[in-house]
């Protein structure tokens, strides 16, 4: 029910710790779809992987030319896209041949989900925001400090002013009303 960490509107920092750490969270995110979309245009093993290595090589050496503005996904997919084309024109007809159209709509393909994926995301992230808005205050105190400002066991437990077998008590409580609270509110949206 959380949204993706990751903001891609962010500006991409190149420098070593934060570029890295950024492009890899991304890579993870934005990976499954890129083999997908590798392995619907190539059977061997070995040139999939090869084509998977070259495009997020490719990509971290382009990273600068990334508009944050768009999605991290097609980006990373287009540079694929091109490399199996690339790849095919150097090949000619020993490999096997690609009709470009073919990629534009396993493109889309995966796009498609995403795009549902991400509708769901927001659907569940307002029913949450809704069920929080329900808490009573004192359960409101217990999430917003163990969430909002990271305390956990024992300082949870002293800003409460409870001790700590109760403090965890409530936080279950208060995850179970808010999961109910939340699958109520998706089923009657008719997401569930």
């Amino acid at each position: 029910m959380e949204p993706s960490p990751l903001n891609e509107s962010d500006r991409i920092d190149r420098t070593p710790q934060v570029g890295r750490a950024l492009f890899e969270a991304l890579v993870r995110e934005h990976g499954p779809r890129l083999r997908l979309f590798l392995g619907a245009v190539e059977r061997d093993p070995q040139a999939r992987e090869e084509l998977l290595q070259e495009t997020l090589l490719v990509a971290w050496r382009r990273l600068e030319s990334f508009d944050p503005d768009r999605s991290f996904g097609p980006w990373l997919r287009g540079i694929g896209r091109n490399l199996v084309l690339a790849r095919q024109r150097a090949l000619g007809r020993r490999g096997v041949i690609v009709d470009p159209s073919v990629l534009d709509q396993l493109e889309g393909l995966l796009d498609a989900p995403a795009q549902a994926e991400v509708e769901r995301m927001e659907l569940e992230l307002a029913a949450l925001r809704a069920c929080l808005e329900g808490l009573p205050a004192q359960q409101r105190a217990v999430v917003d400090q163990r969430y909002r400002e990271g305390r956990r066991g024992a300082e949870l437990a002293r800003g409460l002013g409870r001790s700590l077998e109760s403090t965890k008590k409530s936080l279950q409580r208060v995850r179970a009303r808010l999961h109910d609270c939340v699958t109520t509110k998706l089923a009657a949206q008719g997401v569930l």
